[in-house]
C-alpha cells in the first residue's frame, strides 16, 4: 500500500501546526493498521466529494482522500468549516 499526497493537499499540510502535522501522521498510521478504528470515524462521503472517504485527525480537523486498490490517494486535509462550506 502506497500513500500519494496530493498537492491540495500538500499546501493545506503546510499550513497546518506542528501538532496537527504530527497528529496526521499517527492518524494515517493508524488507518494504515485498522481503518476500523473507531477513532477515525472512517466514513464515505457525498456531494462534492462523492467517491472519497474521511477520516478524523482532531475533534474538528479531517483528512478527505481517496483510494485506488491498495493506494491512498490524500487530497485535502483542514477543518470541517473549510472543507464542507
Amino acid at each position: 500500500m502506497e500513500i500519494f499526497f496530493r498537492k491540495s493537499f500538500q499546501k493545506d499540510f503546510a499550513k497546518c501546526s506542528l501538532k496537527i502535522q504530527t497528529q496526521t501522521e499517527v492518524r494515517v498510521a493508524l488507518f494504515l493498521a485498522d481503518r476500523f478504528n473507531p477513532l477515525l470515524n472512517f466514513h464515505a462521503l457525498r456531494g462534492e466529494y462523492e467517491n472519497c472517504f474521511s477520516i478524523n485527525i482532531t475533534a474538528d480537523m479531517r483528512v478527505i482522500f481517496y483510494l485506488s486498490g491498495e493506494d491512498i490517494h490524500l487530497m485535502r486535509i483542514g477543518s470541517h468549516s473549510q472543507l464542507y462550506g
